[in-house]
C-alpha cells in the first residue's frame, strides 16, 4: 500500500489507480469524473480521520475519501426503471457502466458511493443528449465531446485537460515502446554477439591460414635450398665425369 505518512494513514492510491476505460471514451469519462477519479481509497474510519488530520496539519486543502471496506449496501434501483426506459427510447446509447471496468476490490463501494454512474449514457449527438435531459432528467446524458446534461443542467465548453487516466494510458504506452525498444536492443546485442563470434572465428581461421602459409614458406625454402644442393652437387659428378673421360683418352 502507498504510506502518505509514518502515521496510521494508508491508502492503496486514488480512484483513477484502479479505473480502466475502453479507449474511445477515456477522455469523456475523464471529464465526467475528473474529481471523482481523485477520491482517496481508504479501508476503515480510522485512515480517514487520519488522513483528514493530516491534511489539516499540512494545510493542504481538502480531499474526499471513498470508504471501500466492509460489506455494501446492496444494488441502487432508483434509476432502474429510468434506464430500462430510456434504451427503449434510443438503443443506441452505451451505458457508461459498460466502459468503465473497476477493480473488483472497489467495484461495489464505488458503485454504492457513485450512483450517478448506473444512471449515465453516452448519446450519438449534443441534441439528443439535450433531448433525452429533458425526457428523463433523473439521468445523466453525455455527448460525444464530453457535454453533460442533467435535466435542465447543461455543463461543457472548454478544453480537456490532462487528467489522471490519460497520464496511466500514456505511461503505458510509454512502457510498451520501452519493451519494444528493450527488445529491439537485446535482439541487436544478441546479433552483435552471433556476428562477433563469427568474427572471432573467421579470425582463427585467418591465423590457421597464415600459419600454413608460413610453413609452406618453409617448406618450400628448404625444398628449393634441397634442390641448389642437389644441382651442385650435380655438376660437381658433371665435371668428375668429364675428368675421368679426359683421363680415360689419355690412357688410351
Amino acid at each position: 500500500s502507498r504510506e502518505a505518512t509514518p502515521s496510521r494513514f494508508q491508502t492503496p492510491g486514488i480512484l483513477a489507480d484502479w479505473v480502466e476505460v475502453e479507449g474511445p471514451y477515456e477522455t469523456l469519462v475523464e471529464e465526467f469524473l475528473r474529481h471523482e477519479l481523485e477520491f482517496l481509497l481508504v479501508e476503515e474510519n480510522a485512515a480517514v480521520q487520519s488522513g483528514i488530520s493530516l491534511l489539516r496539519d499540512r494545510s493542504a486543502g481538502r480531499s474526499t475519501f471513498l470508504l471501500f471496506g466492509g460489506n455494501p449496501a446492496g444494488n441502487d434501483e432508483r434509476y432502474q426503471a429510468a434506464r430500462a426506459e430510456a434504451l427503449r427510447e434510443d438503443p443506441s446509447l452505451v451505458p457508461l457502466k459498460q466502459v468503465i471496468h473497476i477493480s473488483k476490490d472497489y467495484a461495489a463501494a464505488v458503485e454504492e458511493a457513485l450512483p450517478h454512474l448506473s444512471a449515465a449514457f453516452v448519446t450519438s449527438s449534443f441534441d439528443r443528449a439535450v433531448q433525452l435531459g429533458r425526457q428523463f432528467p433523473q439521468l445523466v446524458f453525455l455527448s460525444p465531446d464530453g457535454d453533460v446534461v442533467r435535466g435542465r443542467l447543461v455543463s461543457g465548453g472548454g478544453k480537456p485537460a490532462v487528467g489522471h487516466l490519460t497520464l496511466k494510458r500514456e505511461v503505458r504506452d510509454l512502457q510498451r515502446k520501452t519493451g519494444v525498444l528493450e527488445r529491439s536492443i537485446a535482439g541487436q546485442q544478441e546479433k552483435q554477439e552471433v556476428l562477433q563470434q563469427a568474427i572471432n572465428g573467421r579470425e582463427q581461421s585467418l591465423l590457421e591460414v597464415r600459419q600454413n602459409a608460413q610453413e609452406l614458406e618453409k617448406n618450400l625454402f628448404a625444398t628449393d635450398l634441397r634442390l641448389k644442393q642437389i644441382l651442385n652437387e650435380l655438376d660437381r659428378l658433371g665435371q668428375r665425369q668429364n675428368l675421368a673421360d679426359l683421363e680415360l683418352q689419355r690412357t688410351e
